[in-house]
């Protein structure tokens, strides 16, 4: 581990470079909002504010007990009225800590003041803060090590450069720009061999001029709001108001092996969409357009989407819902010539302030999920996420709260298979603010089999450091007889130096009968 820390040595320059750069001038005082939470699958937590509420790519979210701040989100994709967080620095389990309907914080920044007409407004500010005063992001360092004493390949480590780069209207211009990126290297713990990636989630630039209802981005992107579109490499360009937009997109998809340009594949479409105002007390949103795709050796998809959510203080609603038109080689192959693809609809219910319902359903075939970090728990939760699901959530005596559910899972590796789960939580411990969730999980496949049991703990310590431990314990059992248990736990800390540097470390061990390895994983991000 020691012998590899040279390859750091350029990733901790761009770091400092940033570390000595002057401060930003100072802004109008942001405004604070809240939201609430409509759904949690995983480690993914959807909240019901979005674009139209003021929320960004890569915005900090606060979930809340009364005064209290229990965890730190980061806003993943944004829509017109909702959002998909994860935590902020680490991908661990929420069971017993998140559930519908509880208050989340976050904050927007004031618009910039309106420029003046004086021809000579910023002749006295520097080049710098003319062109890059717009600017925001973050740059950071992760490294990821895994020590796996029972595979041949004993394991690897992984240091890594992140950036992100958002500019709204940079150089009071009309362009701004987006980038995410990630640059790796994963090293053999056995034969050195090394594998240099360079991922690139985001490259693109925007024009907008100000007051126009009109947007053209070109350059590698997605739209969370558009149902089926994941990264592509192209143009997209929308007219949009307060109530109506509209929009064209067409492109190439990227090679998702190593996220290289590739034009074997080309997508397009067209979409309209419908919103509430922002700030109605009833949000709801509407979207319908046609999409396509042309592939290599005749691989096309032509389909419809549908996407729809209702939000008010009781109810929540959203459904996702895309149909194939199969015609030529598909139509003569025996397929339907309309057929239902790709479902998602999440329902809930709030009967009281203490108790809610909510029932799910989910056959979607790709999804596209951000792991940096794994555990049995978060694996277990992937293999099984297609399928029905219902349960309840009840809170009680202010801090505690408990939930069951059930899911049914189809198409999984491991065929059909049952699942039902108990959730326990209590928040704001005793005079440390403890925070405590529990999971307990009965699954039943074809194949197999057992229980899953975790428990996760988070401890603020003073305003700027987070300490948690976690652990957990699956046990399988097999038609024939043999049983195999798999137990992991492991410990974290995220600490924050003044109101730019975050620091994250996290140690992991997992034993079982069948693997045994340990994780560490640590980042240091400067966000600006």
């Amino acid at each position: 581990m020691v012998r590899r820390l040279p390859h750091m040595a350029p990733m901790l320059l761009i770091v400092l470079l940033i570390a000595v750069a002057p401060p930003p001038a100072a802004a109008d005082p942001p405004a604070r909002n809240t939201g609430s939470v409509t759904y949690v699958a995983g480690t993914s937590v959807y909240i019901d504010a979005g674009s139209s509420e003021g929320l960004a790519e890569g915005d900090l979210v606060e979930l809340m007990s009364g005064d209290h701040v229990v965890l730190v989100l980061k806003v993943r994709d944004v829509a017109g009225h909702k959002s998909a967080c994860v935590p902020q620095d680490q991908e661990l389990a929420l069971a017993g800590l998140v559930s519908e309907g509880d208050t989340v914080r976050y904050t927007v920044q004031a618009p910039a003041p309106a420029p003046t007409s004086a021809p000579d407004a910023r002749a006295d500010s520097p080049a710098f803060d003319r062109i890059f005063g717009g600017l925001r992001g973050r740059v950071g360092l992760a490294y990821l090590l895994v020590n796996d004493s029972e595979s041949d390949s004993g394991g690897f480590d992984r240091p890594a450069v992140t950036l992100r780069l958002d500019g709204d209207r940079l150089g009071d211009s009309d362009f701004s720009i987006h980038v995410d990126t990630r640059l790796r290297r994963t090293t053999s713990n056995v034969n050195d061999e090394a594998v240099n990636r360079t991922r690139v989630y985001r490259l693109s630039t925007e024009w907008q001029r100000k007051g126009s209802p009109y947007r053209v981005s070109l350059g590698r992107q997605y739209s969370p709001g558009l149902s089926g579109l994941t990264l592509f490499d192209g143009l997209l360009a929308e007219r949009r108001t307060d109530k109506w937009a509209f929009g064209l997109f067409g492109g190439v998809q990227p090679d998702f092996e190593d996220y290289g340009f590739s034009s074997d594949t080309t997508q397009y479409g067209a979409f309209a969409q419908r919103t509430s105002l922002p700030g109605a007390e009833k949000n709801w949103e509407i979207t319908a357009g046609l999409a396509g795709s042309d592939g290599p050796d005749e691989d096309f998809r032509e389909y419809l989407f549908l996407q729809a959510s209702y939000f008010t203080r009781r109810l929540s609603l959203s459904f996702n819902q895309e149909v194939d038109f199969n015609h030529g080689w598909k139509s003569d192959a025996g397929e339907s010539t309309v057929q239902p693809t790709s479902t998602f609809a999440i329902v809930r219910y709030r009967v009281s302030d203490n108790l809610s319902l909510n029932a799910g359903y989910d056959d979607r075939r790709n999804v596209i999920l951000y792991r940096e970090f794994e555990n049995p728990e978060t694996e277990f939760d992937d293999a099984n996420r297609r399928g029905l699901w219902g349960g309840a959530d009840l809170r009680f005596l202010e801090r505690f709260r408990a939930g069951v559910s059930y899911r049914g899972n189809s198409g999984g590796d491991n065929g059909n298979s049952d699942s039902y789960t108990l959730t326990l939580g209590a928040r704001d411990l005793f005079p440390f603010h403890l925070d405590v969730g529990t999971r307990s999980t009965r699954f039943e496949n074809e194949m197999l089999e057992g229980w899953l049991h975790s428990l996760t703990c988070y401890l603020p310590v003073g305003r700027r450091t987070q300490f948690s431990v976690y652990g957990g314990v699956r046990q399988d059992e097999h038609p024939s007889g043999l049983s195999e248990d798999l137990v992991w736990y492991g410990a974290e800390t995220n600490l924050r130096f003044g109101r730019s540097w975050f620091f994250l470390l996290s140690l992991e061990r997992n034993s079982g009968d069948a693997e045994e390895f340990d994780q560490l994983y640590t980042t240091l991000s400067y966000r600006f």
